[in-house]
């Protein structure tokens, strides 16, 4: 495997040669640089993507394959693939052993989508001391050093744009799989009741068989109505009915009513926000009113900043005595 990193689509054009063309990743950045692909004529034969629900369909009009047919079709022919997807870590691990050539793209999404991100414009003298002080007091809750690591990296790159790095930025980018590193496989109990916070169309069901985890039954809560209308979907495909439970409502720290604001250009990226009346109404949650009753081993977390809000909603009080309910897991993710 070659792997080259490009921060622009002109670039890439003028570096394929031949041979087909796979786009690694079948989601919302993968449309999105696509669009930008295409605008320099730039021809895709396939999309490419872990998540079993999307292999045989058709994703921008291009059909999305499984990574054993990416491996069958890089043996009968050259290849090259422009990995899109924020796990880069993971996938890279996977293509090392295959003679394909990857373009890693990610950046072009800033280009053209995120003008007004860090990259292309610096904070303020202010935004840089409030978050400073934020990561510092972060830092202050963990306990690994990989993690303290991480920060430091994050907080460099924000804080000196006249020296940005992507290659530092992405290095944040962990190996192991986003949810599921191997700490988290070993302590977790045989047949676990798992509660899923921001779950998407379903992501969990399919790391769940990917790492052969034989759970008795999740809790799956996501906001955005059109993701989980998808998740929905998935679960009915599946037959997993009476096992991945969607609830459509958000995890905060206060039953009540709060607003789903939604980037355009990333629906993933919604954010609740309950100190304003703009956006969509949706209901919130917290974890010990919906299972009081239910027991429940292991908590996934992946809510666009909504997180402490919703620990906060996960902790029961019995005769003044703190109780922890449940491992958390919380994935920081380049």
């Amino acid at each position: 495997m070659r792997s080259i990193r490009f921060e622009n689509a002109k670039s890439i054009k003028a570096e394929l040669e031949g041979g087909l063309t796979v786009m690694y990743g079948a989601g919302g950045n993968g449309e999105r640089i696509r669009k930008v692909l295409k605008d320099f004529d730039i021809r895709i034969d396939y999309f490419c993507d872990d998540d079993y629900n999307k292999w045989g369909k058709r994703f921008c009009g291009i059909e999305v394959i499984s990574f054993e047919k990416l491996t069958e079709k890089a043996t009968e022919q050259k290849m090259n693939v422009i990995l899109t997807s924020v796990f880069g870590g993971p996938i890279l691990r996977k293509l090392e052993s295959l003679n394909v050539t990857v373009y890693e793209a990610f950046s072009i999404l800033i280009d053209r989508y995120y003008k007004n991100s860090f990259y292309k414009t610096p904070l303020s003298e202010g935004e840089i001391d409030s978050f400073v002080k934020q990561i510092n007091e972060l830092k202050n809750y963990i306990n690994d050093k990989e993690s303290v690591e991480i920060l430091e990296k994050i907080k460099f790159t924000v804080c000196n744009p006249q020296k940005k790095d992507y290659a530092r930025f992405f290095s944040v980018a962990s190996h192991y799989d986003c949810y599921f590193v191997e700490e988290v496989l070993r302590a977790l109990p045989e047949n676990p009741v798992i509660v899923d916070c921001g779950g998407f169309t379903g992501d969990l069901m399919v790391a769940l068989k990917r790492h052969d985890i034989d759970y008795k039954k999740v809790y799956s809560f996501e906001v955005n109505k059109e993701l989980f209308s998808k998740m929905k979907e998935n679960i009915s495909a599946n037959k997993l009915e009476n096992r991945f439970i969607p609830i459509n409502k958000g995890v905060w720290n206060t039953k009540g009513i709060s607003f789903l604001n939604v980037d355009p250009h990333d629906i993933a990226g919604g954010k609740l926000q309950n100190d304003c009346s703009q956006g969509i109404k949706i209901e919130t949650v917290t974890i010990d009113e919906v299972f009081s009753d239910i027991p429940y081993d292991f908590v996934k977390m992946d809510i666009e900043g909504a997180e402490r809000n919703a620990i906060w909603g996960g902790y029961s009080y019995d005769k003044k005595i703190q109780a922890y309910h449940g491992n958390f897991i919380i994935p920081l993710c380049a």
